[in-house]
């Protein structure tokens, strides 16, 4: 009996040990992630195609909230992880339809802070340069469609405002949860 005391004894130092080591890299991770500096206003490659509204020269492409950038892209890494750059634009639509959508609030930040909505968002999550393009490419998308009311590569209609995922995918639905998105508007992110 002695010896599993012992052996008990001795597993639970290691595991507390291991948690605490598993704890302060994370934390060090983080710290890492959160010194990097990224250039949020980095020029990105913008691409269209014919279903969607003609590229005119008058038009100048818009500039776009930084913080809002990061909102969108902190919560992308952490609802889409892994996704591909289709499945993770429909997220920063999520955010701004819901912005659109008097039910909610009216700006990026409040709607990925409000409690017991977006789980995926918090302010230690890394800027990750692949969510961060999405984030600004999409906030463009939706400056340029407010500005000029065409569909610049829109990804989910202004409908749906809730998802859950499965790990592999998110669903996208009304706040009814009546009707589901079926994906089928272009996807402006797909290599020809």
């Amino acid at each position: 009996m002695k010896k599993y005391k012992t052996f008990f004894a001795a597993l639970g130092i290691f595991l507390a040990l291991f948690s605490f080591i598993f704890v302060c890299l994370r934390l060090e991770i983080a710290k890492v992630y959160a010194e990097t500096p990224i250039d949020i206003q980095k020029e990105i490659p913008f691409r269209t195609n014919a279903s969607f509204a003609p590229v005119d020269a008058s038009i100048k492409k818009p500039e776009v909230d930084a913080d809002d950038i990061v909102y969108i892209a902190k919560t992308i890494w952490g609802e889409g992880r892994g996704l591909s750059k289709y499945d993770k634009s429909l997220i920063a639509w999520c955010i701004l339809n819901r912005v659109d959508d008097e039910r909610f609030p009216g700006s990026v930040e409040g709607v990925v802070t409000q409690p017991y909505q977006f789980h995926g968002y918090s302010k230690a999550h890394p800027i990750d340069e692949e969510c961060l393009e999405i984030a600004k490419d999409v906030l463009t998308r939706y400056a340029l469609e407010k500005e000029t009311g065409y569909d610049y590569g829109r990804t989910l209609p202004k409908k749906y405002v809730s998802f859950y995922g499965d790990g592999k995918r998110n669903y996208f639905r009304t706040t009814d949860k009546t009707d589901k998105y079926d994906f089928s508007l272009s996807d402006p992110y797909k290599e020809d």
